[in-house]
């Protein structure tokens, strides 16, 4: 007689079957997972514990996909596949020899605070639909949001040709609008800046360092924090 129970598998974010038939089949999701077992109840019991240490391993971070497979038996998804490998090669390799220190790490940063929950998953099974929800939930500026996208768009465009014959993210935008415009700067007088850097001096001399060499090399947040120490000769901040 087959048997079947129904489990909230709520690693998968909905609601989900969980049957295990006379072919020895299991259906997660869309996914069809395959254990050539016969439906005893010890191997229904078996296949309950496998199920859970699928979920914890998912959610230390494992691709879903890539663990269904090893269940089954099929061989991993190439490591070179993955949106994670894309992203390190454009980091690694390409944005080097195009852009400034600072801007690199502004890349690296964006990646990692918005797209690295898909870094394990093969680039060529995550649904761009997907991507959108992911990021219209974050509550980021629309600026913001922008450059993220772009960084992403630049990592996909990595996988031309060789996984995609054209960057599946080019037809998607986030088009401008009059309430995006930013508003005219605001500097500070030097009344201003000399207030603000005697409280700094006062409690907090990491935070008076850093607003003293943007007063006085104008440079911007990134460049500033892309400063390598080998240019800091105290008291002095060498700019080239």
């Amino acid at each position: 007689m087959v048997q079947t129970r129904l489990c909230d598998i709520a690693y998968l974010a909905e609601k989900c079957l969980l049957e295990f038939s006379a072919s020895g089949a299991i259906w997660a999701d869309d996914v069809q997972w395959k254990l050539d077992l016969r439906p005893t109840k010890a191997n229904l019991d078996a296949t309950e514990r496998k199920r859970e240490q699928v979920k914890h391993r998912h959610q230390s971070g494992e691709n879903i996909y890539d663990l269904i497979r090893e269940m089954q038996g099929v061989p991993q998804v190439l490591k070179s596949n993955t949106l994670g490998y894309y992203a390190q090669h454009f980091l690694d390799v390409v944005a080097p020899d195009k852009v400034t220190l600072s801007t690199l790490m502004g890349y690296e940063s964006a990646y990692n605070s918005h797209w690295l929950s898909f870094d394990n998953r093969p680039i060529e099974q995550i649904p761009i639909t997907e991507l959108q929800r992911h990021l219209s939930g974050r509550e980021i500026a629309k600026k913001t949001r922008r450059h993220v996208l772009s960084v992403l768009r630049l990592i996909y465009a990595c996988a031309v040709p060789e996984v995609f014959p054209v960057n599946p993210l080019d037809s998607w935008t986030i088009p401008k609008s009059k309430s995006d415009e930013d508003p005219e700067p605001d500097p500070y007088d030097v009344e201003e800046r000399d207030k603000l850097l005697d409280q700094l001096k006062s409690q907090n001399l990491i935070a008076w360092r850093y607003f003293v060499h943007g007063f006085g090399s104008g440079m911007r947040t990134g460049e500033l924090l892309g400063s390598p120490w080998k240019h800091y000769h105290t008291p002095y901040l060498e700019v080239k």
